[in-house]
């Protein structure tokens, strides 16, 4: 925000203009994502927006743009009145955020890759190959048509703890399938399933709401019924800078 001395009416009713599309862009998406209508405020949907999506981290800025927006709105109509005006840094900055706001990416696009499972029947020596070979650390459990549950490498290593190393040779491993080891990871809540069009940020959101969560498996429809198509861990995130 600049004095109005060095600016053209013309600039300025471009700055403005620009500022209140792209404001008015923002309010949309909100009221259509929250289901709410014209009678609540912009304040207030940011709020709402926030309890939804608590990896939101636009929130504050986008508040003092609204204090801006009613300045704008309702102190001042020409440009000899104004005070305070948005300026072309102002208008790229709230333009980002309507970006990172409405087109966020699709977690299936962002972490496609290859998701290894195994049935509740596999042996565990089997899982602890392919976490020395693939260097995995968490493996959903597929079987009866369904998801069963999440397989970690933290959840091996509190079994084996539980059992004692000393009572188990590997010739006792062998003998140990994923169903033994997948009853101690059921008594935490380590996983959680989204849908193909979940965006980044809603999975973000799932570890933030639950510090024991491990992964995050994204599958056709968000149900245990579906094959899980990608999986999404706390390091992934970190990875492409989002948490």
């Amino acid at each position: 925000m600049e004095s109005t001395k060095t600016i053209s009416t013309e600039l300025f009713k471009a700055l403005i203009e620009e500022f209140n599309v792209t404001y008015n862009d923002i309010a949309k998406y909100l009221r259509h994502f929250l289901h709410q209508g014209k009678q609540v405020s912009f304040a207030h949907l940011i709020d709402l927006y926030v309890e939804k999506r608590p990896s939101w981290k636009d929130a504050k800025q986008l508040r003092k743009y609204a204090e801006l927006r009613n300045f704008l709105e309702h102190e001042q109509t020409t440009i000899e009145e104004v005070i305070t005006f948005p300026t072309q840094a102002t208008i790229d900055d709230i333009k980002s955020i309507r970006d990172r706001l409405i087109k966020d990416k699709k977690a299936l696009d962002v972490f496609v890759g290859k998701v290894e499972t195994f049935g509740p029947h596999d042996g565990l020596l089997s899982v602890l190959e392919s976490m020395r070979k693939n260097d995995f650390s968490q493996f959903p459990v597929w079987g009866d048509n369904c998801i069963q549950g999440l397989l970690t490498s933290n959840g091996i290593a509190r079994w084996l703890a539980h059992k004692g190393l000393g009572d188990l040779s590997i010739t006792g491993l062998g003998a140990i399938l994923v169903e033994d080891v997948l009853m101690l990871e059921e008594e935490r809540k380590n996983y959680e399933l989204v849908n193909r069009e979940a965006e980044v940020g809603a999975v973000e959101d799932k570890f933030i709401k639950n510090s024991f969560l491990e992964a995050v498996i994204v599958n056709h429809g968000g149900v245990k019924k579906d094959r899980p198509l990608a999986i999404v861990t706390r390091w992934d995130l970190w990875e492409n800078g989002r948490s």
